[in-house]
């Protein structure tokens, strides 16, 4: 069986078409398109332009999905219309426009549905996972492979970007303003101290890309310590910093600073020592709750 998996999320869009066999799957392509949802938000409310942008994105997924021979499809949406006031709205005018039932996970489901994807790449017994979204960033504490705690803050590297970023590339000002409202957010919903962190989302993989290219790191998924980190960051804050994500993740220039910084908070909120970087997430745990049985 062939199935598409949409995920709207506040920064991207992605499709995901996987082939699904014995409730085991594989990934066959991949479709992105950064549509910055979130930044459409007035007062609360998605505005028109935001739903023509985020109706075309669907209309332009569903025209590549009618080529193929798609047996099933599911869209859901997260932090990008939870936290909007017309939710019902939006979703409304999806379906008038695109045909498309959109479900929107609250926060919980979230954690929970982007851990368990993450999970089927998880070694390690004990630690923190986190999901670094466009709206919101998902962390989960688990132990002997079991979630002992799941939380979702409404802070993520997009809508940091938006509250304290006036140009493109954050101040020294306004890194620490960044700082601060992480912190805040930690201290509310975060209770929970592991060794290990282990990231998934677009933000984690375009740190680990980075390090790639900048010889930190040998290997993709080998544990990260908190000093290449820190070095690849000073980089980024640095006069170079810009050209170095020109040339690497253009589409992320303005949020990888703020994601970054949450990543590292939350190293330092749970005593973290080590990062690794997974490629599954919430894609594969929705697709897994959607076929179980298939």
């Amino acid at each position: 069986m062939i199935c598409a998996v949409i995920d709207i999320g506040s920064n991207s869009i992605r499709m995901n078409v996987y082939r699904v066999r014995n409730e085991k799957f594989r990934l066959l392509f991949s479709k992105k398109a950064m549509a910055g949802i979130v930044s459409y938000v007035r007062d609360g409310r998605l505005n028109k332009d935001g739903i023509g942008v985020l109706c075309s994105t669907l209309d332009g997924f569903a025209k590549v999905l009618t080529q193929l021979e798609i047996d099933r499809s599911y869209v859901f949406a997260t932090a990008s219309l939870r936290n909007i006031d017309n939710t019902r709205e939006v979703l409304a005018a999806i379906e008038r426009k695109t045909g498309w039932k959109v479900n929107v996970l609250d926060g919980r489901q979230e954690a929970l549905l982007s851990f368990h994807g993450a999970s089927l790449q998880l070694q390690e017994e004990d630690g923190i996972y986190v999901d670094i979204g466009g709206g919101s960033s998902e962390v989960v504490c688990f132990e002997r492979r079991s979630i002992i705690s799941a939380c979702s803050m409404p802070i993520g590297s997009l809508n940091l970007f938006t509250a304290h970023v006036r140009e493109i590339l954050p101040t020294p000002s306004e890194i620490e303003a960044m700082r601060m409202h992480i912190h805040r957010e930690l201290e509310a919903y975060v209770h929970a101290q592991e060794e290990l962190l282990f990231a998934a989302g677009g933000t984690a993989r375009a740190i680990e890309k980075l390090l790639l290219k900048r010889n930190l790191l040998e290997r993709k998924g080998q544990a990260i310590e908190r000093a290449q980190l820190e070095e690849l960051l000073a980089t980024l804050c640095s006069p170079k910093g810009a050209h170095l994500l020109l040339q690497s993740k253009p589409e992320r220039i303005h949020t990888l600073i703020p994601g970054f910084l949450i990543l590292l908070s939350v190293m330092d909120h749970c005593h973290c020592q080590r990062l690794k970087v997974g490629r599954y997430g919430i894609r594969e745990g929705y697709l897994m709750k959607v076929t179980k049985g298939i």
